[in-house]
């Protein structure tokens, strides 16, 4: 429902944001936040660890190749914006 009142479609015209612009950044942390939120405190201290090794050792590995915009750079900053997002969660418990 956020998705259609920010988009704001009509027929094929769109009034609103665009939706693949939408659909980025912010949106996704919503969206994170939606899924996460309720998971018992010992599985989401399971993600968090999951995330933030994840998330360092896709940054270190693309550090190594400064330069290059890939697949991997989008993937890096998914999996940075996602540990960052669980981590936030956790905090507040």
């Amino acid at each position: 429902m956020l998705k259609s009142f920010f988009n704001a479609k009509e027929g094929d015209m769109e009034h609103g944001i665009p939706l693949a612009q939408l659909q980025q950044g912010p949106y996704k942390d919503l969206v994170m936040v939606g899924q996460y939120l309720d998971l018992p405190t010992p599985a989401l201290r399971e993600r968090v660890g999951g995330a933030v090794k994840g998330s360092v050792g896709k940054i270190g590995g693309i550090a190594s190749q400064m330069g290059r915009m890939s697949i991997d750079d989008t993937y890096a900053n998914e999996t940075e914006r996602m540990a960052e997002v669980l981590l936030r969660i956790a905090r507040t418990r």
